[in-house]
């Protein structure tokens, strides 16, 4: 298979004038050279802005994942903010995207989540919601959160846990200690007397590679069909655990000399984390049924999985 793949448009964006333009030049990008993707979890504390209500709040990285505590300070109020990563002044490095965010928050112990919502006026109320940015980070991700003074949640801490799942070339620096993907929070972060609560991996997709044997002199196109289902998702993973993805557009350029060409495709980012089987992969207008089932992780690394559509020798 030819080893010059479509490189991912953040290359670009040091010298690109927008944002969020990602997806519109990487079409037009093509066999910039052969880099190595890895995916590697962070903490995110190099890229994390705190929103101090009380001099008490703070953070700490803990293993790959990121401890945020917000103190209420009570007197007669508590306090309400948001948090952000990845912000303008904080960018991830070229090349580099934001593949899935896992995101805990801890309860007092004691108290029911079922109180959160407060009493009239929303006095008393409490809690912290996730906002996913961007995968290239044009767009932060935010954590809005809410403390109080009064009713059950009075005078308690609001503390959550969070940690990135970052695609980037091998040997990239992002500015912080990198772990890997697979490992998990356990205890990390728990509050003292905290109930442990079950880890929710964010859902997230495929960031893949189609590869045909073009020996036309033309630009064949066509749309990539994928039906897979999750054999193995994470513990408590949010999202599908089946996919029929039905219209994703795919192109490849006239290709010989017994190498195949390929096209970058990406799937939704609304499926479960975990050990996928693809049992149908197609590509309508060119191809039948690819040999199935093939076993993929996602999210896996960028360029991964690779759906070879090569049904010939490639030579004209």
């Amino acid at each position: 298979m030819n080893k010059k793949l479509i490189v991912p448009v953040a290359l670009l964006l040091a010298t690109a004038s927008c944002n969020g333009c990602a997806d519109e030049i990487v079409r037009d990008v093509v066999a910039l050279g052969s880099v190595k993707f890895t995916v590697k979890r962070i903490a995110g504390a190099h890229y994390f802005a705190l929103d101090n209500g009380n001099s008490k709040d703070g953070y700490n990285p803990q293993n790959g994942f990121l401890c945020v505590s917000h103190n209420p300070g009570c007197g007669w109020v508590g306090n309400n903010g948001t948090d952000k990563f990845f912000t303008s002044d904080k960018p991830l490095p070229p090349l580099c995207t934001i593949v899935a965010v896992n995101f805990t928050q801890f309860w007092p112990s004691g108290v029911s989540s079922q109180a959160a919502g407060g009493t009239i006026f929303g006095w008393g109320s409490y809690g912290a919601s996730l906002s996913s940015g961007t995968p290239d980070g044009s767009v932060p991700t935010t954590v809005g959160w809410k403390n109080a003074c009064q009713g059950v949640f009075g005078d308690k801490n609001l503390d959550y846990r969070i940690s990135f799942l970052i695609s980037m070339p091998d040997g990239t620096d992002l500015g912080e200690q990198t772990f890997d993907q697979t490992d998990t929070a356990e205890n990390v972060c728990v509050p003292p007397g905290s109930p442990l609560p079950p880890t929710t991996p964010e859902p997230s997709g495929w960031s893949g590679i189609a590869s045909y044997c073009n020996v036309t002199n033309q630009t064949a196109s066509g749309m990539l069909q994928i039906n897979a289902t999750a054999v193995t998702p994470l513990p408590n993973a949010q999202g599908s655990a089946s996919m029929m993805v039905m219209n994703i557009p795919v192109s490849f350029a006239p290709s010989g000399g017994g190498v195949p060409s390929t096209a970058s495709f990406k799937t939704p980012t609304s499926f479960k984390q975990g050990t996928w089987q693809i049992t149908q992969a197609k590509i309508v207008g060119l191809t039948g049924n690819l040999p199935v089932p093939l076993t993929a992780n996602l999210p896996g690394e960028v360029g991964t999985p690779i759906l070879a559509f090569n049904g010939n020798t490639c030579v004209r």
